[in-house]
């Protein structure tokens, strides 16, 4: 075995900040402006209140209203952002992230030796560590957990670990310490442990409930949870609210609220009218305008979000088979009109799917399309299309853009005029996730507006899900480019961050020149709670952090 060294990993290096991003909290009384989009998004809110005034008494029940719901509670299978942000305060990894000092942190496994030819990982499980059961967690834990995500190749979020874990050689070496040795060096493996899908789930309670049975064990976990994290699923009516129990065995202490409720309510104004009334804490999809009728007694945290919002072309429907079509639809659109006039100026292009503060983030690509409705004719003529052509473009029914309660539709409504200055004819359709999911990982989605937010701190898994052949996401839209396959390959075993980051940036060129995404923009969310809220901070990755 080859020797090692212990280790504690900082993500300084893997996730080096570029920059500054400007964050800040604004209230009535001031703005605090603080650098660097990751480091700092989950620092607690200023508070609006009257300078003196009493504080108010913490409520033993947070009430969070949004717009989405959650779709399953199985981790590595779950996508949608309400989903996240409720497993990740219900479940732990062995690596957590500190969006503070932007490193990997400790978290289920106490520390970790990593060999000296990067290949060989041992991590050590806090001997505190019990899951709501009060049962401890164990090595067996960690494997039945990486395992199974590793024998579900269908699991949507599975592609954060499998790549690396489903070569590797995982063991227990005893109750409390676990191995796992990687075919080749993966720079990414150790970020990606700290993401949804590596959610360390109890063995014991979920055969207990479901049986040694693969199918059964899934179809439980999709209604239950079997975590460690300081909360645990109370109760839940899908499309209606999810209900969180604080865990009252929680190895870390005593979670803040003996309850918290996430209330589905699609539309911005009765979240404002809820928030303003006081029946919830929280408000996560407020139009620009309803965020600045809030002042005294209010918080307000906003900042940039990493979600980029998207329209994506299926080749294998024509003529998006045609790289000319594709180019012409990205400069049909006009970009800026949708940020200052529909956005209200809360959103900045994005020209890639890699947002500020990871590596490989190229600026440079917010400006590669222009709105150029003459060339995207001349484009269209040149594919064979000067007399245009008709698709259907699909979304998901009653969504808002994250953090600004804004519905998808008008941007869909302001594409469909967009692309009909230029002759083409683009038919609306609304779809529940449900259904739009179902279809669109069958392939039968022609065109897609969607987001996408990366869920560890690391490019791989958001590059991948865009350009690597072997991962299931370009499946959906049959984008097979050989090129950027083979480079994601080599960014993913690479231990030179410059020269990752190199390879992102050619990366994300190639793609916004022949993929099948137009990338449109990135939210600045604004969150708005109640003053003083205590034991709730926002992450640009997993949404709300309770712990």
């Amino acid at each position: 075995m080859p020797a090692s060294r212990s280790e504690t990993f900082s993500t300084r290096g893997t996730n080096q900040l570029e920059g500054e991003s400007e964050m800040y909290y604004r209230s009535k009384a001031r703005k605090v402006t603080i650098g660097a989009v990751l480091a700092i998004a989950s620092i607690g809110l200023v508070s609006c209140a009257t300078p003196g005034a009493d504080e108010p008494a913490a409520p033993t029940t947070l009430r969070i209203g949004w717009g989405s719901e959650v779709l399953t509670l199985d981790p590595p299978n779950e996508s949608g952002e309400t989903g996240i942000a409720v497993l990740h305060n219900v479940y732990d990894t062995l690596v957590g992230y500190d969006f503070q000092s932007a490193e990997l942190v400790p978290s289920l496994a106490e520390k970790w030796d990593i060999s000296d030819d990067g290949l060989v990982y041992t991590f050590h499980i806090d001997p505190d560590a019990t899951f709501a059961t009060g049962d401890p967690v164990t090595a067996d834990d960690v494997l039945f957990s990486y395992q199974r995500v590793i024998d579900w190749p269908e699991a949507v979020q599975g592609g954060q670990i499998r790549p690396a874990l489903s070569t590797a050689t995982i063991s227990t070496i005893d109750d409390s310490t676990v191995e796992i040795a990687l075919a080749t060096a993966s720079a990414s493996f150790l970020p990606s442990l700290a993401g949804t899908a590596a959610s360390i789930i109890s063995e014991d309670q979920v055969v207990e409930a479901a049986g040694d049975d693969v199918e059964a064990q899934r179809a439980w976990l999709n209604e239950n949870t079997a975590g460690s994290g300081a909360y645990q699923l109370g109760e839940w009516l899908p499309s209606s609210y999810i209900q969180l129990a604080a865990n009252e065995s929680w190895w870390r202490g005593v979670p803040t609220y003996e309850s918290v409720e996430v209330q589905i309510i699609e539309e911005s104004s009765q979240q404002a009218a809820a928030l303003q009334q006081g029946d919830i804490n929280v408000a996560l999809d407020l139009l620009p305008q309803q965020v600045q009728g809030f002042g005294e007694g209010f918080d307000i945290l906003s900042g940039a979000d990493l979600s980029t919002y998207y329209l994506a072309m299926n080749l294998a429907v024509a003529p998006f088979d045609s790289l000319e079509v594709r180019q012409a639809v990205k400069y049909a659109i006009d970009y800026d009109n949708i940020i200052g006039g529909l956005l209200g100026g809360q959103a900045e292009r994005a020209g890639g799917v890699i947002g500020k503060g990871m590596l490989g983030h190229d600026p440079a690509l917010a400006d590669r399309y222009e709105y150029d409705p003459e060339r995207a004719r001349d484009l269209l003529e040149k594919a064979g299309y000067g007399d245009g052509f008709t698709f259907d473009l699909y979304y998901e029914a009653n969504a808002t853009v994250r953090g600004l309660g804004i519905p998808v539709s008008t941007i869909a409504e302001k594409i469909q005029a967009d692309l009909a200055e230029v002759g083409v004819t683009l038919n609306i359709v609304a779809q529940d996730i449900t259904t739009l999911f179902t279809a669109y990982r069958a392939g039968q989605v022609p065109a897609l507006m969607w987001y996408y937010g990366s869920t560890v701190p690391d490019p791989d898994q958001i590059v991948s899900a865009h350009g690597d052949w072997n991962a299931p996401a370009p499946k959906r839209v049959a984008f097979n480019d050989q090129d950027i396959t083979a480079s994601i390959l080599e960014a993913r075993t690479m231990t030179d961050e410059k020269k990752r980051a190199e390879i992102y940036i050619a990366v994300g060129e190639r793609l916004s020149d022949v993929g099948p995404y137009a990338f449109m923009f990135r939210p600045i969310v604004a969150v708005v709670t109640t003053a003083g809220l205590k034991g709730f901070s926002w992450t640009p990755i997993w949404g709300f952090n309770l712990s």
